[in-house]
């Protein structure tokens, strides 16, 4: 059994996962424990308790969300069984 970090929870537009899983490397959105953080172009745009509050924000700061990925950073590790 596995633990890890990533949750692939809210992923919503086209940045690759590759970039997602370099931040979680790095330590970078371990910082964000709790949030759906925005990410674009392998950096952190915007950050939220909130799903819908982020992603009306995003929608009205971007327009289109294409490039954007909204990934959720859980309070705890998630335990992966493969």
């Amino acid at each position: 059994m596995k633990v890890a970090w990533f949750s692939g929870v809210g992923v919503y537009g086209m940045t690759s996962s590759s970039e997602i899983m370099v931040l979680y490397g790095s330590g970078e959105l371990l910082k964000y424990k709790g949030y759906y953080v925005a990410v674009r172009g392998g950096r952190i745009i915007d950050k939220d308790k909130d799903f819908f509050t982020l992603l009306e924000r995003l929608r009205k700061k971007y327009g289109e969300l294409t490039d954007i990925v909204i990934e959720y950073v859980p309070d705890k590790p998630v335990e992966l069984v493969v």
